[in-house]
């Protein structure tokens, strides 16, 4: 676009570049909007996780520390109960009244017993359900994970689709470009970048509306989606950019694929408000080399695009 707006001849074309800079930007801002509110949801899904294993470990620690207590008290009781017993027994004088006072004191023990017993019991059974609420609440917090993690992984996808088209936004080229240019060095592989423009675009949406201009590139998009194998990669970059990556063809075989491509755009009939409208595209050529930079590369394709539009456009042309 810098290179545009330096030859650019007239104020429609400098609007076209201008528009083209508003798309990116509006594009890189809707990113940037999507990744704030996906970071905002996994901090708050972790601060929700947190708190509640806090709180477990905070009840946790109560009721270690009351049964700890209690069980002190218990031991202190059973005791001063054995010492008074004790006491009593060496004072006793008669076998009936040491009978008695034995008993006495061990009905008390007993009772202590038993109710130490019931609070153990209740503290069992308050611990064990704690637990299992707490085992309950980590499978739902793992169920939760994955579908957070699943729909983080949907929204991730969508942003990196094109919503018109249906096909590979430029984020997504982006992040396919680079590992192209990454593993370019070691792969024996030939990569072949197709960058296309559709010829005359802003005529018609000018003309025929933005309605129909969408259905243009939505038409083009199943073009260019229909021409690509397994291996191959295509993107919408721009208002009416794309771009392809062929894997495993040297720049020759490239070629003739784009002009069938090309034809085949130009074989599309397209008609606005009773009026047939024709539709071509351009496009530029180049293979990656070893070493090559993302920049370099692009910017031989998008010199062979220059030429392309240059040289009377509805062509293809290679670097």
């Amino acid at each position: 676009m810098i290179a545009e707006l330096a030859t650019a001849k007239n104020d429609a074309a400098l609007a076209s570049i201008v528009t083209r800079a508003a798309d990116l930007i509006h594009e890189r801002s809707e990113q940037l909007v999507r990744e704030r509110q996906q970071t905002a949801a996994i901090l708050a899904e972790v601060t929700k996780r947190l708190e509640e294993m806090a709180g477990y470990l905070t009840n946790s620690n109560h009721a270690n520390r009351s049964h700890f207590e209690d069980t002190q008290s218990y031991n202190d009781s059973v005791m001063s109960q054995v010492r008074a017993l004790t006491d009593e027994a060496g004072s006793a004088t008669e076998l009936g009244v040491l009978q008695a006072l034995v008993n006495a004191r061990l009905e008390r023990v007993a009772q202590q017993v038993s109710n130490f017993r019931a609070r153990e019991e209740s503290r069992i059974l308050e611990v064990n359900g704690r637990a299992e609420r707490m085992r309950t609440r980590i499978t739902e917090l793992e169920r939760e994970s994955i579908d957070l993690h699943s729909k983080l992984d949907s929204e991730k996808q969508g942003a990196r689709i094109d919503p018109l088209t249906g096909i590979a936004n430029r984020k997504s080229f982006e992040e396919r470009f680079a590992q192209q240019i990454a593993g370019k060095p070691n792969a024996a592989v030939a990569v072949v970048m197709l960058l296309w423009d559709l010829d005359n675009f802003k005529m018609v949406n000018d003309s025929y509306g933005h309605r129909a201009g969408d259905r243009v590139l939505q038409s083009v998009a199943a073009c260019f989606m229909a021409a690509v194998r397994g291996n191959d990669f295509v993107a919408r970059i721009g208002g009416e950019e794309f771009v392809m990556l062929l894997s495993g063809t040297k720049i020759a075989q490239a070629l003739l694929i784009a002009n069938q491509v090309r034809s085949a755009v130009e074989a599309l009939r397209f008609h606005f408000r009773g009026t047939p409208v024709r539709v071509t595209v351009s496009c530029g050529l180049a293979e990656l080399q070893e070493n090559d930079l993302a920049g370099s590369a692009f910017d031989r394709a998008d010199s062979a695009l220059y030429r392309a539009k240059h040289g009377g456009k509805n062509l293809c042309v290679a670097a």
